[in-house]
This record gives structure tokens, C-alpha cells and sequence, in this order.
């Protein structure tokens, strides 16, 4: 009787033992699903920020050729305001510098440490462009 009594305690212990190893390996998946889940949200924001970046460095080009184009006494312009994302508002800023071959560098800088983009542009206009 002390035998079968001492098997089931064995066989108990190894049971118990073998859910904690299957509850750990669970548990690793699901912390490994959820970081993954978390980097794939973090890399969206950065994409979305990056395309919102560009599409700020867009308005910015324009704004210097227009101007550049009508009044010879522009040379620079640095401007800064705030872009709502994702419920939030980051700090965007743009600089505008053009020399005296008319070649135009613009700069757009968009977010907060440490998630900030920028993204330049930089062309010349000839006597000939048209507006």
C-alpha cells in the first residue's frame, strides 16, 4: 500500500511539473505575441509620421518656389507650428534657405525625442520656371 501511495506522489509531481513547464512556454509565446503586437504598432506610428514628414516637406517646397519666385528679396524662412497625430500634437518645424545661385534647400522636421523625422529637399529654380 505504501508503494501505490508513493507512485501517485510521483505521478502527481510529475504531472504538476509538466502543466508549469506547458504554463511557462504559454506564457513565453504570449509575451513574445505582444511585443511583436507592440513593435508592428510602433513601426505604423513611425511610417505614418514619416509620410506626414514628407507631406509637410511638399507644402514647404511649394511655399519657396511661390515666394522665390515672387519676391527676389526672399532668401530664408524658418517657421514652426504644431501637426496633430494620433491624438496628439508634435512640434513641427521647417527651414527654407535659397543662395545666390537660386538653388533652394527646404528641411522638414516633424515629432519629440526620440521619434523625430526629417526629411530635405533641395533643387534649383531657373530664370525660365513658370509658377
Amino acid at each position: 500500500m505504501n508503494q501505490n501511495n508513493s507512485e501517485n506522489r510521483s505521478r502527481r509531481g510529475t504531472i504538476t511539473v509538466m502543466v508549469l513547464a506547458c504554463m511557462a512556454v504559454v506564457t513565453s509565446l504570449c509575451m513574445s505575441m505582444l511585443m511583436s503586437a507592440n513593435r508592428s504598432r510602433h513601426e505604423t506610428k513611425l511610417r505614418h509620421q514619416m509620410l506626414q514628414t514628407e507631406r509637410f516637406l511638399d507644402a514647404a517646397v511649394a511655399r519657396a518656389a511661390r515666394k522665390s519666385r515672387n519676391d527676389s528679396e526672399y532668401r530664408s524662412e524658418t517657421w514652426t507650428t504644431e501637426l496633430e497625430f494620433f491624438g496628439r500634437k508634435l512640434p513641427a518645424t521647417v527651414q527654407i534657405e535659397i543662395d545666390e545661385s537660386m538653388t533652394i534647400n527646404v528641411s522638414a522636421t516633424l515629432g519629440i525625442f526620440p521619434n523625430i523625422t526629417t526629411q530635405s529637399y533641395h533643387f534649383q529654380l531657373s530664370p525660365n520656371d513658370e509658377t
